[in-house]
């Protein structure tokens, strides 16, 4: 549900916010996104490092209550709470518009790929300065080899 200002309709033109539902709706529930910075920092200081081409993908357990620990996939339960991802784009990708291009396709390929990663971890993808210039198709080939490498 987005908010749009705007005049109700059955209000015969008075201003006010109106609910209006997208079908389309793509965001990521805030309970699948990493938003504290002190959840990236965990990952990115304890967690594990994957390279690839265009990106750098961190990895970190999640234990049965949410929190993170060192473990690797093999090591989280069923009862473990859904994958979490945040996105990082610096300022050497490139200025603030081709960093929310690249920040764009990330979020992108993440929703269209993420059944690839193993659930119960969280994951912080890294753009590096060469994913400025990959074509979506470069990142998708990236996020699918680090995927592999995950499930070791």
């Amino acid at each position: 549900m987005t908010l749009r200002r705007g005049p109700e309709p059955s209000a015969g033109g008075v201003d006010g916010d109106v609910a209006v539902a997208r079908d389309n709706d793509e965001r990521l529930p805030k309970s699948h996104r990493l938003r504290k910075r002190r959840e990236f920092l965990a990952v990115q200081n304890r967690g594990r490092k994957h390279h690839a081409k265009h990106l750098l993908v961190f990895t970190r357990a999640l234990d049965a209550e949410g929190d993170t620990r060192d473990a690797t996939p093999s090591d989280v339960t069923a009862t473990a709470v859904a994958r979490r991802v945040g996105f990082t784009v610096s300022s050497k990708v490139g200025n603030a518009v081709v960093r929310n291009r690249v920040k764009r396709r990330l979020r992108d390929v993440w929703r269209r790929h993420c059944g690839v990663m193993p659930s119960g971890l969280d994951y912080v993808l890294v753009a590096k300065r060469t994913a400025a210039e990959a074509t979506y198709d470069a990142l998708v080939q990236d996020f699918r080899d680090v995927a592999r490498r995950v499930k070791r």
